[in-house]
This record gives C-alpha cells, sequence and structure tokens, in this order.
C-alpha cells in the first residue's frame, strides 16, 4: 500500500503538474493501457500490483477515455497508425492479458458502447475447445476468441503455457513463441500478430532481449508489448513497447497523469530495481 501511494502522490502531485508546465504533451504519443482481470479484486495483492479492475471502475475508466476525445484501439491499429506517419494523439490502445473470460462479458460491452476495440493476449494451452482456468479465473474458449476476433477486437499471442520465459532453456522458449502462434490461428482462423510477453520483461539483460527481439521478428510477430512502464511514441521499437498499468485504484486523476506521459517517470526507479536484482543473481550465482 506504501509504494502504491508514493506513487501516486509523485505523479498526480509533483510529476503531472510538472509536465503541464512545460510544453504541450507531443502528438505520436501513444498509451498502451494494461489490463488483465475485469473482476472485482480479492484484496490479496498491493495496489500497484493488482491485477483486477472492478467492471464499475473500468466504465468510469472508459467513460473518461471517451469525454477526453480519446479512441480506444487494439495494437494493430495503433501500429498502422505509426506506420502512416498520423499526428492523431486521440489514440489509446487497450490490451488485455491471459484472455480472462471476464474480458468478454464484462469489458467488451462496455468498449463497445464507445465504439473502441481492444487487443486480447490468449494463452494457447487455455484457449481451447474445453473451459480452462488460469489463477482461479476462466478463460475465453476458442470460439469466444473467434466471436472477439470476428466483431473487430486482435487476437494476441501470450505464449502456450504463461512460464517465466528468461528462467527457461531457448529451445523451450522457441517452442512458447512459435507454438503459440499457430495454436491461436488455428483456433481463431486469423493471423496472429501481436506478442505480449508474460511477467516483468528482462530489459537490463541486454543479451537475452536482443535476441528475444530477433525470435519475435523471425517467427512473424509484428510487435511486443511488455511490462516496461512508459508510453510509446512514434518512434519506439515495436519489440519492446511499453505500457501503463490500470486497475481498480486508477481514479480519474492518476489515469489522467498516465495517459499526458506524466507516470513516465517510474521506469527510472523500475529500471535500476531490475539491474540491481541482476547484480544480486550474479553475485549468489558465481
Amino acid at each position: 500500500m506504501l509504494m502504491f501511494r508514493l506513487d501516486y502522490l509523485a505523479t498526480v502531485y509533483v510529476a503531472h503538474p510538472l509536465s503541464r508546465l512545460g510544453k504541450r504533451r507531443a502528438d505520436g504519443s501513444f498509451p498502451f493501457l494494461m489490463y488483465h482481470s475485469i473482476s472485482p479484486s480479492d484484496g490479496s495483492a498491493q495496489a500497484y500490483y493488482d491485477v483486477c479492475t472492478d467492471p464499475k471502475s473500468f466504465r468510469k475508466q472508459m467513460m473518461q477515455l471517451s469525454k477526453a476525445g480519446r479512441k480506444g484501439v487494439s495494437v494493430r491499429e495503433v501500429l498502422r497508425q505509426m506506420e502512416i506517419g498520423t499526428t492523431a494523439d486521440n489514440l489509446t490502445v487497450l490490451t488485455f492479458d491471459d484472455g480472462f473470460r471476464d474480458v468478454l462479458t464484462e469489458a467488451v460491452p462496455i468498449m463497445q458502447e464507445y465504439g473502441f476495440t481492444a487487443t486480447v493476449y490468449a494463452i494457447a494451452e487455455k484457449s481451447t475447445g474445453v473451459r480452462s482456468t488460469f489463477k482461479d479465473r476462466e478463460c475465453m474458449t476458442s470460439a469466444e476468441l473467434r466471436q472477439l476476433a470476428n466483431v473487430g477486437f486482435e487476437i494476441g499471442s501470450h505464449t502456450v503455457s504463461h512460464p517465466r520465459l528468461y528462467e527457461l532453456p531457448w529451445e523451450k522458449i522457441e517452442a512458447e513463441v512459435k507454438q503459440s502462434k499457430r495454436a491461436l490461428e488455428d483456433s481463431i482462423g486469423q493471423p496472429v500478430d501481436a506478442f505480449c510477453y508474460p511477467y516483468a520483461y528482462p530489459e537490463a539483460d541486454r543479451n537475452f532481449s536482443t535476441r528475444f527481439e530477433q525470435l519475435i521478428r523471425e517467427c512473424g510477430y509484428t510487435s511486443n508489448v511488455t511490462t516496461i512502464i512508459g508510453t510509446a511514441k512514434r518512434e519506439s521499437d515495436r519489440f519492446r513497447l511499453p505500457r501503463l498499468p490500470v486497475n481498480s485504484w486508477d481514479d480519474e486523476k492518476l489515469l489522467a497523469a498516465k495517459l499526458d506521459g506524466a507516470y513516465d517517470w517510474l521506469h527510472v526507479p523500475q529500471l535500476g530495481f531490475k539491474r540491481l536484482k541482476q547484480v544480486v543473481a550474479r553475485r549468489n550465482g558465481a
């Protein structure tokens, strides 16, 4: 809770006001919002790490986007806009990790009210013809993913089994990336071009991240979203796209600050912490 309060206070009362003293947010800035489950939180996670957004809060957030003149779009759509050099600064990318069924039942009807679309990243082995669960929550079946794809939502890969890729041998990493793409394409009958890296992205390990991003390209994906905190720009690397975590704790002030890029400061301590963990791991392994 303390981490969240410091996070909130620094963003809403320091970073955001300071950013407004400077020039207006530049064109070509695209916030990627990272959601998971659209359901009430059980209160077990700290606010910063909570992966739940209750439907009432989600509706308020979509309403806030709409009132601000923003349009919720998929990763595929924003990449298309980036390629044509759009100067639009009202596009907000909506992403949902894990392919939970409550995204279909709770979030999709709300997004459709506002004419929004999104990208849903599914775990291949959980998205079959039989109902499965992940972290005690129901996942969408292959038929439900097809239903989403047929009404304009993008389906992306979140690996086969949602492992910690960084801890796996390279052959298993390749299998998770390649096989999930094929399985999901077979399930929905459409190309799967978007990838979502599960868990914390190991950006501090340049050798691994460079090799992984090359793998994504070779497998035919056109993008990779991560947990790196930040707002994407037109010139951002499509294979290490930053995102902004959102959940029920994001009130109107915090969400507005995130959309304006005033939350991006948190990437500095985030990267510093990752580098520290890497140093400690190396020493312990020596």
